[in-house]
């Protein structure tokens, strides 16, 4: 097991000292309980599903870890009477999963995608009601803005009135979109809303930089937070209710919230065209002014990709690339753009990036843009990779983007070569080009994580990464930088996603780099954003007059 778990596998594991680790084959269902808190479970492809009886008592906060070798698993909770409650982890080698218990026995159950392996299963924690800490409520009472649920205080709370109000808002859908207060016509007032917590609400991607505490009106089972937005707002948000208090550090504390985290019920434009349950979906939001995003209104047609497992030498691990091959692609073509974009599953699933390329292909905006996808495998290995590691980028510039350049057949042309990503991707993307411009001349970022700087970084005034475009003195590096509006810092010293990533693009034009452009998104962190984002980016770069011969710099 790995080192950085929380203490609390410590003491799960401890505890195994004075008896063996249970294994259970593939057709027993062996128990997982604080007295046998580990497991180990052999899978094989297309086999008995390996399973894990998990007892519990009705309240408790549930959170444990799977890992798997010799191949991923999906690990799925089920009711003991086999039906489907939860995808907990969906094609992991390890994953982490959080539930709250509504029953006192579960079944996690491991699916094997493909090949055969051993997965071990180990609770971290099972707390029951009465071990966890008293409900956290809103520091602050906040009187509603908005004036729908002013008129129904006024009016008075009854079962009528709620009755009436809640089939209003099934009708219309959430979140509730009124006029901006201050009656500016390039404003809106936007609140979110969520039916019967009993002890709390948060509101996950909302329009801030931070989650925000919903608030509970009067007497009510209507929780709020409301925000006055600008009416070109997009973005995606999930609703985490009666978030468990659990002891522990704040962040272990923060991340409970994971455990009840799940799409608003009420609003009728779910994100993720493929999601397998409400914790999975998130909910989608688009104001009137928002910006069109290109290639994305009709990206519904299902295209080929081909899946491959990349073996590096250099980092010693493997993981899943996918390979998309635009329609009408002829290898010799000079304006064919390689690109190579990481969280490559996200992206093929929530982006719907294959799609996207294939309309602006269509519609004569972008040249074909054949396309290698990268997964980022664990939570831990992706901040180990893309945190500008130097051997993730050597692993891409020298082992992968030779096989991808031998598999579409396309000869070396770093002109027309580009790494995206977004948030840690982002910061990877910047990095992987600066260091080996040779190969790869241009990056998309979107949202990238530029408040990074490695141990010893002492330079608050500049951002990591512009200190390595001095350095490195690239030529003629090509790129699209771009952030959300609401990713400002939340200290005022230190830059935030927002500023690190206006700072790099400043920086690289101020070293001559004339084909740098950076872009704002009235939204977040967000999906919903960066799949427009990329498209843009793409079109800045290789779009229009830049489809050949306009940039000769290199």
């Amino acid at each position: 097991m790995t080192g950085k778990l929380s203490t609390y596998l410590a003491v799960a594991v401890l505890s195994l000292h004075s008896a063996a680790i249970a294994y259970a084959q593939t057709a027993e269902t062996m128990l997982i309980s604080n007295d046998t808190p580990e497991l180990a479970l052999d899978f094989a492809l297309g086999t008995q599903t390996a399973k894990a009886q998990l007892a519990t008592v009705p309240g408790s906060y549930v959170e444990g870890v799977v890992e798997a070798s010799g191949a991923p698993v999906n690990v799925i909770l089920t009711s003991t009477d086999g039906t489907k409650r939860r995808v907990l982890q969906d094609v992991v080698t390890r994953g982490v999963f959080r539930i709250v218990a509504d029953a006192d026995s579960y079944e996690i159950e491991l699916v094997s995608p493909r090949g055969t392996g051993t997965a071990r299963v180990t609770l971290l924690r099972n707390l029951p009601p009465e071990e966890q800490l008293p409900p956290t409520q809103p520091s602050v009472v906040i009187d509603p803005t908005s004036p729908t649920l002013q008129a129904l205080l006024t009016e008075g709370i009854s079962d009528a009135s709620l009755s009436a109000f809640w089939d209003q808002r099934q009708r219309d859908g959430t979140p509730l979109i009124e006029d901006d207060p201050q009656q500016d016509p390039d404003m809106r007032l936007v609140t979110f809303l969520w039916r019967g917590a009993k002890h709390n609400a948060r509101l996950i991607g909302a329009p801030a930089n931070d989650h925000v505490w919903m608030q509970k009106l009067a007497e009510s089972d209507i929780w709020f937070a409301s925000f006055r937005v600008r009416a070109d707002l997009r973005m995606s948000y999930q609703i985490a209710p009666d978030i468990p208090s659990i002891p522990g550090t704040h962040r272990e504390q923060r991340t409970a919230l994971l455990a009840t985290l799940q799409a608003d019920p009420l609003n009728r434009f779910p994100f993720i065209t493929n999601a397998q349950d409400r914790f999975e979906q998130q909910s989608y939001i688009a104001l009137a002014n928002a910006p069109i995003q290109p290639g994305v209104e009709h990206a519904q047609t299902t295209l080929p990709l081909r899946e491959q497992i990349f073996a590096s030498a250099i980092l010693d691990n493997q993981r899943r690339v996918w390979f998309y091959t635009p329609q009408e692609f002829t290898p010799g073509d000079p304006i064919n753009v390689l690109l190579i974009v990481f969280d490559g599953a996200r992206y093929i699933n929530r982006a719907q990036t294959p799609q996207v390329l294939h309309n602006l292909q269509r519609d004569g905006r972008l040249p074909a843009v054949p396309t290698v996808f990268v997964d980022s495998l664990d939570p831990d290995t992706r901040w180990q990779e893309l945190a500008c590691n130097a051997e993730f980028g050597q692993a891409i510039a020298s082992e992968l983007l030779p096989i991808a350049q031998q598999y579409f057949g396309l000869p070396p042309n770093p002109d027309r070569t580009v790494v995206a990503g977004s948030s840690l991707g982002g910061l990877s993307s910047a990095c992987i080009a600066l260091n080996h411009s040779e190969d790869i001349g241009a990056f998309v970022s979107m949202s990238g994580s530029y408040w990074y700087a490695p141990e010893g970084h002492e330079a608050k005034d500049q951002v990591f990464v512009s200190q390595l475009a001095k350095q490195r003195s690239p030529k003629a590096i090509r790129a699209f930088l771009s952030a959300g509006t609401y990713e400002s810092s939340r200290f005022a010293d230190e830059f935030g996603i927002l500023e690190g990533s206006e700072h790099l693009a400043t920086t690289l034009q101020q070293l001559g780099h004339d084909a740098v452009t950076y872009q704002t998104y009235e939204g977040g962190h967000d999906y919903a954003i960066w799949r427009g984002a990329l498209a843009d980016g793409l079109l800045a770069l290789f779009g229009g007059e830049n489809r050949i011969g306009a940039f000769t710099g290199r």
